[in-house]
């Protein structure tokens, strides 16, 4: 993470203050944003389920790199200051070691997750109800493939 804040170091800092979302979910993020300091609490439907303070964490890069509406929000819990990408694709598509940095901690979190629901199919494998279907959610997550992004157009035969 301190190798992505070395190759962002050029990108304008933003000061974001206590309570004020970055990412809002539901939306286009805006931008990507990269934490210099601070804390950001993440949030699903209203639902803390993280907060964040290492300098380096990301935030925006999901909705960014699959190019949708962000799947959660991500809210300044303290005054935080952050780089910021306003056109964050551009930056991934002409910057390599930024991406392959964003990608690492993509792929730590996704290892995290990985693990947490490969403990959990192994406690409750034998469980009937809906503990039990944890085993097909793990293995639907390690073979989803999503599907490409096309602008769509009617006339447009493939979109």
């Amino acid at each position: 993470m301190a190798d992505l804040l070395r190759y962002c170091a050029d990108l304008p800092i933003v000061q974001v203050p206590a309570g004020e979302c970055v990412v809002q979910q539901g939306r286009d993020a805006e931008a990507m944003y990269i934490l210099i300091d601070g804390a950001v609490q993440m949030e699903r439907d209203g639902i803390a389920f993280a907060t964040v303070t290492y300098p380096g964490a990301v935030f925006g890069d999901m909705s960014t790199v699959l190019q949708r509406v962000a799947t959660a929000s991500a809210r300044a819990m303290v005054p935080s200051r952050m780089h910021v990408a306003r056109d964050a694709l551009a930056m991934l598509e002409q910057r390599p070691e930024v991406t392959l940095a964003v990608l690492r901690l993509t792929a730590g979190r996704l290892n995290a997750m990985t693990q947490y629901l490969a403990d959990v199919r192994a406690q409750y494998a034998d469980s009937a109800g809906h503990l039990g279907l944890v085993g097909g959610v793990l293995e639907t997550l390690l073979h989803y493939q999503a599907p490409d992004k096309r602008p769509g157009s009617l006339r447009d035969p493939l979109g």
